[in-house]
């Protein structure tokens, strides 16, 4: 049987393919799409965050793991308000450039913790699951990039640096 952790890490990988496609939102259903993809990515973040929660809540992580674990679900939370904010004007993240780099910042953040602790990767694995799968390399690098600090989703980009051109994860 797969871990709940493996499970929440399919879910991971399902929301990495909508970023892979792009955030879009309408106000409005049409030609049978739904109202966008940015509402399928959030309930997928929602759900492995919600799910990592109550794994820490029962006590199934200790010593480093729970701390990997505690950051993957910061992580999570600045993807969750990053995600909407990328559809729709930047919002408090003053530009969806910004919030777009935090979206990719938070995912290889992510998928980096797992594919580094020895635990989450055996459980990530487990029963021959692909649970937190890497993303694609052409989605690893963007050029000029952005610095952002794991507190602050600002830019902290100079002035005479051009702007960052996001290419999904």
């Amino acid at each position: 049987m797969t871990s709940d952790f493996a499970q929440l890490g399919l879910t991971f990988n399902d929301a990495t393919r909508a970023l892979e496609g792009g955030l879009w939102q309408n106000t409005v259903a049409q030609a049978g799409q739904g109202n966008g993809s940015v509402f399928r990515y959030v309930n997928d973040l929602t759900a492995v965050q919600s799910g990592l929660e109550k794994m820490i809540q029962s006590g199934q992580f200790t010593g480093s793991t729970l701390a990997d674990v505690n950051k993957i679900v910061t992580d999570l939370h600045i993807a969750l308000l990053a995600a909407p904010a990328s559809v729709n004007g930047g919002g408090g993240f003053g530009s969806v450039t910004v919030a777009e780099e935090a979206l990719r910042a938070s995912h290889l953040d992510i998928l980096n913790i797992v594919n580094h602790n020895p635990q989450l990767q055996a459980l990530a694995t487990q029963d021959d699951s692909n649970g937190f799968m890497a993303v694609p390399p052409r989605y690893t690098t963007l050029i000029p990039t952005m610095r952002l600090t794991r507190h602050s989703p600002r830019s902290e980009q100079s002035s005479t640096t051009p702007p960052t051109v996001f290419l999904g994860v």
